[in-house]
């Protein structure tokens, strides 16, 4: 392995998928995935890019264990609390999913690039099915709840997460397209126009709303008491 050493001569600690992982996760929160390059970590570690091939076949493989680290503990059962049911834990549980997911841009990506196979994505599905069925669906239905309900919150999280730090803040961002909209003619797009103001709400506003009518959604589908 090679090690580049320190200013002082001393070389950096022995390279580890741990320690690889822990970098790719620091660089993810900071910069989001276009921050993590073999290059980038490399340098972070004091290593020479290549030596990370020892322990990853490629950056996607590296990629999606660093958006695995990020969701360890998520899927961890607590008691229903009185008044609250399976749908309002999973409500609960995919607002901290993408707010996980949130804080370090580009690890939507990794999470949505293939079926879960590492240990807190499998995790979260088991919590996540194990939810829907103690509300009594059917399991065809339990499934297709599932799936709608993880791509809504993983999508709107690969859409929503910060990009470059030079890019437009939230708020800014969406009045500016709020402006673009009353651009429109308002003979050939009256309704546009007129809502133009009310356009784009905050994005966790939004995702609350859609996850909402989604929980709200199912809860009409429940079998009769």
């Amino acid at each position: 392995m090679t090690q580049v050493p320190t200013a002082a001569g001393e070389r950096a600690p022995r390279l580890s998928r741990e320690r690889i992982v822990a970098a790719a996760v620091e660089m993810l929160e900071s910069g989001g995935v276009d921050a993590v390059t073999t290059r980038t970590i490399g340098e972070a570690l004091q290593v020479h890019p290549t030596a990370l091939y020892r322990y990853f076949r490629d950056m996607d493989e590296l990629i999606r264990e660093a958006a695995d680290h990020i969701l360890e503990g998520l899927a961890e059962e607590t008691p229903l609390a009185a008044g609250h049911d399976a749908l309002d834990v999973l409500f609960d549980l995919c607002l901290g999913l993408r707010t996980a997911l949130m804080s370090h841009p580009g690890a939507a990506g990794g999470v949505a690039s293939g079926p879960s196979r590492m240990p807190h994505e499998r995790a979260l599905t088991e919590r996540m099915l194990q939810l829907l069925t103690l509300t009594g669906l059917s399991d065809d239905d339990v499934v297709l709840a599932y799936h709608a309900v993880i791509e809504y919150t993983v999508g709107s999280a690969a859409i929503d997460a910060p990009g470059k730090s030079t890019d437009p803040d939230e708020d800014s961002r969406h009045r500016a397209w709020r402006a673009d909209y009353l651009t429109a003619s308002p003979h050939d797009f009256p309704v546009t126009v007129r809502l133009a103001s009310r356009l784009y709400p905050t994005q966790d506003t939004q995702f609350r709303y859609g996850l909402q009518v989604l929980i709200d959604g199912l809860r009409n589908k429940l079998p009769a008491p």
